[in-house]
């Protein structure tokens, strides 16, 4: 390994204890001391997110870096990025370096978090403590102010080294001093898909900067990265010679004196600007300087404050449950590009790169529970939706800022009354629902006119079905049955009769009474179809019909009998006729197919094409989905199944606390049968947040606090 340095840092440190460090500005002297509320005092083994990115007012659509708090397996605690490097700070006190918690004398203690940002802290030594306020300033700048608060009887020098790191393919290339610090960059290689349906929305090029105004620092490189994190430091701050090329890691030294019953400060900034955009980045960085850290985590405190609260709520579920807000918060992005209303995206941090493309309908499924927590913004993110309603009814797939997803004319699937009347019901917006009501109309239209190819009254899936089935992929008929076009689908004929039956409640609100009658009709004539038709009593269950015969039968006799959740979801549209109840409700409580230790998988787990595997995107073959958990939820509450409801929502609650725990990330799907597995799926997905509305909506059911 070799390892090269512009000054030694430890030079400087030298020169620190000898002369000391002369206050040159305010911060030195005052510390700002936050008014959030009660401390949370988790530790890192705690269930709870810590993934942050700018707050909406300070977002840049492309310039969008997140970071999430991680400690590795050799207890160092950073920011992981998705592309810019992770972002750590050692310290050194009285010949020792501390790099991670297991240099130091307590652990890290999380005390406060918000979408932005994050107050932790933990003793160097007994008597020596650091206080870490980080939050994302902008897109573009994150701030971290250090306080250093000391109970020692004497005075000491304290080294600070904040460091980049970015190992394997990924290196800085032509590193450099910058004012306060170090000027770097990083390139970012692009998702071949990305660029095929995403042009505009991603940047490949990106210049990043450390820099510690104020104070007199020295940058450092290391060529390679090393075994451990522990190792580099150690190399990085001890290292001499001229500056290298490619370099997989990079820091800035500095030192101050805190002096004996103290409290010092510091601040640090970490910048990411498009490398088209360099010259911006210094008012960027002057700009974070002006923001307080304080009074950003204060605003975003404040938005949280709306949250909904639950009687009794206390432990790991309190902390999913707060983290589900916390996300959704983080989740929303201002208006910008095509779009005239606030959006969210469905995941933003780390970058999943379909996630860039825009808002999708079934995601929207979470904006119900945004509507009991910041009403304004469900409103806003379904205007989105209403506003592209075409006038024969044909909603896209994808709607974005900069791009919509309409290829093979894919539509949204039927989801749009059902939510925008969730939303209505929370907010009381008349206006909001008239209009949802009569855009409705439309897309209900749709379906039927452009969706039912034989005429028969039972729609197929169109454009490109795997994508317009909800981006259904590894479905089990899908993969070794029938193409979603050539079969009589369960789930979309199940949303079309709780879509009529939706309208028919909008009507009703709206004192459109012989509306509602027509909509009640025809959300009875498909039920009673898919009651004829797609209901097999030898086995008891719901499946897909052939197209052509509306027979189980499409290659081969019965193949397309196969248990998947969509043969439940009739339960929530509340259609399933009394006496198939039971033999419907066995299904789902019989551990062998559908009744997981993490909830009900996608596919019954006694198929032999199941796989609960949450390791990559958009498996239907076995994960668990928590919006689809929601859903059955719903019906099993309507049906009076109050202690299935409960046992249900704990299930999912457990499952999607494991990750939460581990990686403090919420994730797109859940293995539903090991609930300690890896779980490499999506990460912080929009739709997981309903694991929060699943506990509003049964707490009332349960005997005991979660």
């Amino acid at each position: 390994m070799k390892a090269v340095i512009t000054v030694s840092f430890l030079l400087l440190l030298g020169s620190m204890v000898i002369t000391g460090c002369p206050r040159t500005h305010r911060d030195e002297i005052f510390v700002e001391e936050p008014s959030l509320g009660p401390r949370l005092n988790l530790d890192l083994g705690a269930p709870i997110l810590l993934t942050f990115a700018a707050s909406p007012e300070r977002t840049k659509y492309l310039e969008d870096e997140g970071y999430t708090l991680a400690r590795d397996s050799d207890g160092v605690v950073r920011m992981v990025t998705d592309t810019a490097g992770n972002f750590g700070i050692a310290f050194h006190l009285e010949d020792r370096w501390y790099v991670g918690e297991a240099d130091f004398s307590s652990p890290v203690m999380i005390h406060h978090t918000t979408s932005d940002g994050v107050i932790y802290d933990f003793e160097l030594i007994p008597g020596f403590r650091v206080e870490v306020r980080f939050v994302v300033a902008t897109s573009r700048v994150a701030t971290v102010e250090l306080v250093f608060r000391s109970t020692l009887s004497r005075d000491v020098t304290i080294g600070v080294l904040p460091w980049l790191r970015r190992c394997g393919a990924g290196r800085y290339p032509d590193p450099a001093g910058y004012p306060d610090g170090l000027r770097a960059s990083h390139n970012v290689a692009v998702d071949l898909m990305l660029e095929v349906v995403g042009p505009g929305t991603y940047l490949t090029e990106l210049t990043d900067a450390l820099a510690v105004p104020g104070r007199q620092t020295t940058w450092t490189s290391l060529e390679d990265c090393g075994a451990t994190v522990t190792e580099d430091v150690a190399a990085l701050a001890t290292a001499t010679g001229p500056p290298g090329y490619r370099v997989a890691m990079l820091g800035v030294g500095f030192a101050l004196e805190v002096a004996t019953m103290s409290d010092v400060p510091a601040r640090i900034y970490r910048a990411t600007v498009a490398t088209s955009r360099q010259d911006l980045l210094d008012e960027e960085l002057g700009y974070a300087q002006l923001l307080s850290p304080v009074a950003l985590l204060t605003a975003s405190q404040e938005r949280l404050q709306a949250m909904p609260t639950l009687e009794d709520l206390s432990g790991d579920a309190a902390s999913v449950f707060r983290s589900s807000f916390v996300l959704l918060d983080q989740l929303m992005m201002p208006s910008e590009g095509a779009l005239d209303h606030d959006y969210y995206l469905f995941s933003r941090e780390p970058t999943w790169w379909f996630a860039r493309l825009g808002q999708h309908l079934h995601e929207s499924l979470a904006m119900i529970l945004m509507a009991h927590f910041d009403p304004a913004a469900a409103l806003a993110s379904h205007r989105v939706f209403l506003e592209r309603v075409a006038p024969d009814g044909y909603l896209p797939y994808t709607i974005g800022p900069v791009v919509d997803q309409t290829a093979l004319g894919t539509a949204s699937a039927p989801l749009f009354s059902y939510i925008a009347w969730e939303i209505a019901k929370t907010t009381g917006d008349a206006t909001f629902l008239a209009d949802a009501y009569e855009a409705g109309t439309r897309i209900h239209g749709f379906w039927v006119d452009q969706r039912d190819a034989d005429g028969d009254g039972l729609a197929e899936w169109g454009g490109y079905g795997v994508t317009e089935s909800m981006r259904n992929l590894e479905n089990v008929i899908w993969d070794n049955v029938a193409a979603p076009e050539e079969v009589e689908g369960l789930a979309l004929n199940t949303l079309l009769v709780k879509d009529a039956s939706t309208l028919a409640l909008m009507a009703d609100a709206l004192g459109l009474t012989g509306d509602a009658s027509g909509w009640r009709s025809v959300a009875q004539e498909r039920a009673a179809l898919i009651n004829a038709n797609m209901w097999d009593d030898v086995t008891g269950f719901y499946y897909h019909v052939d197209r052509d015969t509306n027979t189980f039968d499409h290659a081969e006799a019965g193949d397309l009998k196969r248990l998947e959740i969509a043969g439940l979801l009739p339960l929530w549209a509340g259609f399933v006729p009394a006496d198939r109840l039971e033999t419907l409700l066995a299904h789902l409580t019989d551990p062998t197919s559908f009744w997981r230790e993490g909830g009900v998988p996608g596919l019954a787990a006694n198929d032999a094409y199941y796989s609960p595997d949450a390791d990559r995107c958009c498996r239907w073959r076995g994960p668990m989905y928590v919006q689809w958990q929601w859903l059955i939820m719903r019906g099993l509450v309507s049906l009076g199944e109050n202690e299935l409801a409960v046992e249900l929502t704990r299930r999912v609650l457990e499952a999607v606390q494991m990750p939460l725990a581990d990686v403090h990330q919420f994730r797109e799907m859940y293995n539903p049968d090991d609930l300690l597995a890896p779980n490499d799926s999506m990460p912080n997905y929009i739709w997981s947040t309903l694991v929060a509305l699943m506990m509003m909506e049964t707490d009332h059911l349960k005997q005991q606090p979660w």
